[in-house]
């Protein structure tokens, strides 16, 4: 046969795998099979596609004829490396959290005062105030003392009302002169604090001028029947009203009435009406008693010469 070029060659579409086929390989011309053929090549670079058998010829009358043999499938190349992945984003930081207030400074103790101390202005002591031993000189029998002062008008001497603790006593007074003042005696006191001091009030004064405790008022009438009158600067009420007297009048005598009942309105009323004192030194003693209110006065009179400087005094007992 004479030499033909490969493109000369007769064409085969339907190879067996274990056709031949020339190959050149490192400069010298082998052969190699269609199934070598088939296998890849170096490492990235796909095979080529087997080649794919040909149909078999339909049988007659049903008989399907065999199928042709597939081709070996090229491997498949190794897959290109993945690109790194980029650098993930660093994330934000936090917030710090924010300190902590300071806390407060425990409060200073108290401080203790010793000699003499000014306070000005308003102050308040909260809790229990102590006044130990006072400033007098009166040994054990000394308490405690608080000396207030005087008002601009004062008449009394010295510089200071004392109240003070002497003894059993609680006593108010002068700082001064004849240390003028009252006591209470504690230790002759009812237990369980359980008595009262007495409210009053008195003065020397003439006809019609009024001596005043609370809500009431008395003074000596100025005319008519010359004895004491009441009259209320509240609410008007009804009362009971006992009294004695002794007088000089006729002679020294003496008197007494119970159970009068009068009405106290913001009118001068007598206390009783039937006493008519006319000489200095005449004497009456009135209990009264606002049935209304249930409250009890007892009220003293000593007439003045001429009707000056009658002696009126109120206490309210209850």
């Amino acid at each position: 046969m004479a030499d033909q070029k490969i493109s000369q060659l007769t064409e085969v579409t339907n190879p067996n795998p274990n056709d031949v086929i020339p190959i050149v390989n490192g400069g010298e011309t082998k052969k190699i099979t269609v199934a070598n053929l088939a296998i890849a090549g170096s490492s990235g670079t796909s095979g080529s596609n087997g080649l794919s058998g040909t149909s078999g010829t339909s049988g007659s009358n049903g008989s399907s004829g065999t199928s042709g043999v597939d081709g070996t499938s090229g491997s498949s190349g190794t897959s290109g490396v993945n690109g790194s992945s980029g650098t993930s984003g660093t994330s934000g930081t936090s917030g710090g959290t924010g300190s902590s207030g300071t806390s407060g400074s425990s409060g200073t103790s108290g401080a203790s005062l010793t000699g003499t101390n000014t306070f000005s202005g308003t102050n308040t002591f909260t809790g229990q105030l102590t006044i130990n031993n006072g400033v007098g000189s009166g040994g054990s029998s000394e308490g405690g003392e608080i000396n207030l002062q005087y008002a601009s008008s004062t008449t009394l001497t010295g510089s200071n009302v004392v109240f003070d603790v002497f003894s059993d006593r609680v006593r108010i007074f002068e700082n001064a002169g004849n240390n003028r003042g009252v006591y209470v005696d504690l230790s002759k006191s009812p237990a369980g604090v359980g008595g009262e001091l007495m409210s009053k009030a008195s003065g020397f004064v003439n006809s019609g001028t009024v001596v005043t405790l609370g809500d009431i008022q008395v003074q000596f009438s100025t005319s008519g029947n010359r004895s004491l009158q009441i009259k209320t600067l509240g609410s008007n009420f009804s009362a009971t009203v006992a009294g004695y007297t002794a007088f000089s009048s006729s002679g020294n005598q003496f008197q007494y009435v119970a159970g009068q009942s009068i009405s106290v309105t913001g009118t001068m009323t007598y206390l009783l009406s039937t006493w008519n004192f006319i000489g200095d030194g005449d004497v009456a003693v009135y209990n009264v008693r606002d049935t209304t209110n249930l409250r009890f006065w007892r009220i003293t009179l000593m007439v003045g010469p001429t009707y000056a400087n009658n002696m009126i005094t109120i206490e309210r007992l209850h």
